[in-house]
């Protein structure tokens, strides 16, 4: 099956073949907590959502965790996105290079119910992209120094 094939069938799953597409996939510095979270904070900003419908459904493709109003609206706005360009790929540079470049960087404890780290990195060959990832690390750092070393490492590995 196709990358196009696969989006306009989630598209139209989610009934969002009449929705405006975004150019962002997620509204910047977008930050999601639990519902037992906010409440234990008394943030009563977000409702718990109590019928996520055909949302549900497709959670394992893009969220794991359906609990509020806010987490489905960034799994709308990640498939809008899609919608935006279903065909989008990447370009691989025609100039041949063998200069490996490595981007790395850690957000500090910025996970605000886990306390963990977030890290990410980029590897291009040339000017053409050939890796990247982000995630939360693992374990908790007890400074930024150390969640930059930890992403180093798994940058370099």
């Amino acid at each position: 099956m196709n990358q196009r094939k696969l989006a306009m069938e989630l598209i139209a799953e989610l009934r969002l073949s009449c929705s405006k597409p975004v150019t962002t996939p997620m509204e910047c510095k977008q930050r999601f907590t639990t519902v037992e979270y906010d409440q234990h904070m008394n943030w009563k900003e977000d409702e718990k959502l109590e019928d996520s419908g055909p949302y549900k459904s497709s959670s394992t493709k893009s969220v794991h965790a359906w609990s509020k109003e806010s987490h489905m609206e960034a799994a709308v706005r990640v498939v809008r996105y899609i919608k935006n360009a279903p065909r989008l790929g990447f370009l691989m540079s025609s100039k041949q290079s063998t200069k490996l470049t490595a981007f790395c960087d850690a957000d500090w404890a910025s996970c605000l119910v886990s306390r963990r780290s977030v890290k990410g990195y980029v590897m291009k060959l040339g000017d053409s992209l050939v890796s990247w990832k982000s995630k939360k690390q693992c374990t908790i750092s007890r400074s930024s120094t150390e969640a930059e070393y930890r992403i180093m490492a798994a940058g370099v590995a």
